[in-house]
């Protein structure tokens, strides 16, 4: 039919445009700057909007598949819609028999001035719409991988897309960091000598992107790992090791040994230590999902010499020294601890969206000195904060259906390249979860969009049919 064949070339020319959208989000720092997210929400919308004319002029069914996901998507959209709960104005009375603690600080800045008759629950409207706006083009992101990426092939595209953004990042940060910023676009050349943080600002969130990436790679590896060959003599395992080494699958290899190495070099303690965490939980994760699967856990053998020969090629730049001075202590614990009673104050509908920097001023304390603090290096801590147990658990549960399915998913599938990158799904967006409890990685749209896009990806993974695996 024409219009099925129209249909799906201009799906096809979406889903290339929806790749260069997310391979650019971590270049202008991270879009973590007013223009550049702006920029990124304007490029999800116009993708989105051009989705839905192709769906109603051609017809297309594709947006039917969202009906698979209507629970979480229930939930994120009603996630979204609290957050215009917290802009709309309402009486006094009612504010103060929901959140008295909102009503008490408006009397204690503007004292018997208080002359308006309704407030919002958010005490910053602005920051709160523009939470609503990223958290709009997060959803619309992962809706948009949902619908295109509906092949095994745009599968793989997409995979091998994060893995090579991941490799150029970290390859960038390293030419910086050898030649002293000879290529500082982004930063000062003298802070090139201190750590790797790619197109990033804080090496921390180049961090949080190399835990996106690095696991697709390792995903990848391990699906080329589900056929094994039988070399009967000297002469033919030559023969194996020389096709190997002329054959596509070496360059996962450098392009994780590339990424491990910048994620050392970035010296970032928590960056580090949440994708080994995540890694190992990820390796036993798919061994009691399919603990048959034998040669896929190979991958195991495989890490431990990637990150020996990436730290004994390139080093750990100030990794140790850093570990040695500071241990795994800093001032986190300090702004969790002033971080508490302000949730206390306000635990059911928060302090509206992005309100956190300017509301922790009146709960910090004096070890914290002058600093002003943007974030509490501690998502859930902030998610509590702005948005109360409610934003919170509409949020966690619909991020922990999403993780029920993509992880019911590995007992039912086969096939060695939805399982591999089932893998790198599971391990990356495991990792900055976990980095999350010491960072804000999620406040950077970059890494917080391709986040979204590896949630998207694993319930891609899971509405594809099954079917006998032929190998990598």
């Amino acid at each position: 039919m024409p219009s099925d064949h129209l249909s799906n070339r201009c799906n096809a020319i979406l889903f290339w445009v929806l790749l260069l959208v997310i391979t650019w989000l971590p270049i202008p720092l991270g879009s973590n700057r007013s223009w550049s997210w702006s920029l990124m929400e304007l490029l999800i919308f116009i993708v989105a909007a051009c989705l839905i004319i192709v769906h109603v002029i051609l017809e297309s069914p594709r947006l039917g598949i969202l009906k698979k996901v209507k629970a979480p998507l229930a939930l994120l959209v009603a996630w979204l819609i609290f957050h215009w709960v917290q802009l709309i104005p309402m009486p006094i009375e009612i504010v103060e028999a929901i959140s008295p603690a909102t009503v008490e600080l408006h009397h204690y800045l503007h004292g018997e001035n208080l002359m308006s008759s309704s407030l919002r629950l958010s005490l910053d409207a602005g920051k709160t719409m523009q939470g609503i706006l990223k958290g709009v083009a997060y959803i619309t992101l992962f809706m948009l991988v949902v619908i295109l990426v509906n092949s095994r092939l745009r599968i793989q595209q997409m995979a091998m897309m994060l893995v090579y953004v991941g490799t150029a990042n970290a390859f960038f940060g390293m030419i910086n960091y050898f030649t002293q910023g000879s290529l500082g676009f982004f930063q000062p050349a003298s802070w090139w000598e201190q750590a790797i943080s790619g197109t990033y600002i804080n090496p921390n969130h180049f961090a949080g992107l190399m835990e996106l990436c690095l696991p697709m790679a390792l995903g990848l590896i391990m699906a080329g790992h589900q056929q094994q060959r039988f070399y009967p003599n000297l002469k033919a395992r030559l023969r194996g090791m020389l096709e190997f080494l002329l054959s596509r699958k070496i360059l996962l290899y450098l392009f994780a040994v590339i990424m491990f190495a910048g994620i050392f070099l970035s010296s970032s303690r928590g960056g580090i230590a949440s994708l080994l965490i995540a890694i190992v939980l990820g390796l036993v994760l798919f061994h009691f999902a399919r603990p048959i699967d034998v040669p896929q856990m190979r991958i195991g053998r495989v890490i431990v010499p990637l990150v020996i020969l990436a730290v004994g090629w390139l080093g750990v730049g100030n990794f140790i020294a850093k570990l040695e001075s500071a241990g795994l202590g800093s001032d986190r614990g300090l702004i969790r601890e002033a971080t508490y009673p302000l949730i206390a104050d306000y635990p059911i509908f928060g302090t509206g969206a992005g309100t956190f920097e300017w509301i922790f001023t009146l709960y910090k304390k004096n070890n914290l000195g002058r600093l002003v603090y943007d974030h509490a290096h501690n998502e859930y801590l902030e998610l509590l904060s702005e948005q109360g147990l409610v934003g919170f658990l509409l949020m966690g549960l619909a991020i922990l259906f999403m993780y029920w399915r993509i992880i019911k998913c590995l007992s039912l599938r086969h096939n060695a390249q939805l399982r591999g990158i089932l893998f790198g799904v599971v391990v990356g967006t495991l990792s900055l979860l976990i980095h999350a409890w010491v960072d804000f990685n999620f406040h950077i749209p970059a890494n917080a969009a391709i986040f979204w896009c590896l949630i998207g990806l694993g319930i891609s993974c899971s509405f594809m049919k099954s079917k006998k695996s032929r190998g990598y």
